[in-house]
């Protein structure tokens, strides 16, 4: 005798899918990938201007140049194409730059040129002049201006006279340059005198022995008929109305004017005289 078992639909269909293995398996969702920052990009540098090259071309003659007045930007490259045009010796150098002026002879023949490559790395004014004996206090000189941004205090120095230069007395005639060199303030030469004052902006008083001489917005002040003996000149920068500016800015320097040689007789006096 057979029996037999009867299962339900729906029982039957779930015992089934147990046979064939279990339930099915829950998907995995795929992985969020992680962002990656954006490549940054690198500044290229500015470039540095670069400045032409100037050139100087002066000429030298009995006791002058025939340009005073020069200008160039700070790093600049300079030619100089220097000729004397004078019977005696002539040079130029400039004061505050020793090592452009070693880059020059210190005397040019009559007749004579030469070139040399120069730069100025420090603003400011400098005075340039004639290195021969004499020729300075002549009045052979002029006004570099070195430009560019300054970044320290007003300052006021004196290049010339020196302490270890006598001056050689002529008399009557003797001249005594007073050259200057300025950092950290302008030269106004136009405004010299006005009653509108510009902070930073002015001109120099020179004093000789404690006593007031002149104004210059130049470079130079030629001291006239010095007597024989030692003197102070004092140098102070001062405002467009002559005011002095404040905090003081100042210099000076002791100087010596010696006798003039006794003649030897029968011997020409010599010229230029000797002394700077």
């Amino acid at each position: 005798m057979r029996l037999s078992l009867l299962i339900p639909g729906g029982l039957a269909a779930t015992l089934l899918l147990a046979a064939c293995g279990g339930a099915a398996p829950t998907p995995t969702s795929p992985p969020t990938p992680t962002p990656r920052p954006a490549p940054t990009a690198t500044p290229r540098p500015t470039p540095t201007p670069t400045l032409a090259p100037l050139t100087f071309d002066l000429e030298a003659s009995e006791f002058k140049f025939d340009r005073t007045s020069l200008e160039v930007a700070v790093g600049q490259k300079v030619m100089l194409n220097l000729s004397n045009k004078g019977r005696f010796p002539h040079s130029l150098y400039f004061h505050g730059y020793d090592a452009q002026n070693r880059l020059i002879a210190s005397a040019l023949a009559a007749g004579a040129s030469q070139s040399a490559e120069l730069s100025f790395d420090k603003p400011g004014y400098y005075p340039f002049y004639c290195p021969v004996p004499g020729h300075e206090n002549a009045g052979m000189g002029g006004m570099l201006r070195v430009a560019g941004p300054s970044t320290g205090a007003a300052a006021l120095k004196v290049r010339a006279p020196r302490a270890d230069r006598p001056i050689t007395s002529r008399g009557a005639t003797t001249g005594v340059a007073v050259g200057v060199e300025v950092i950290g303030f302008e030269l106004d030469k136009a405004n010299l005198g006005s009653s509108t004052n510009k902070a930073g902006t002015g001109h120099w008083h020179v004093l000789l022995d404690g006593q007031y001489v002149s104004a210059t917005a130049d470079l130079y002040a030629i001291l006239q008929n010095v007597a024989v003996g030692s003197h102070t000149v004092k140098v102070e920068l001062h405002n467009n109305d002559h005011s002095p500016v404040s905090p003081a800015v100042e210099g000076s320097v002791t100087f010596t004017v010696n006798p003039p040689p006794t003649p030897t007789p029968g011997a020409a006096a010599p010229t230029p005289a000797s002394g700077r």
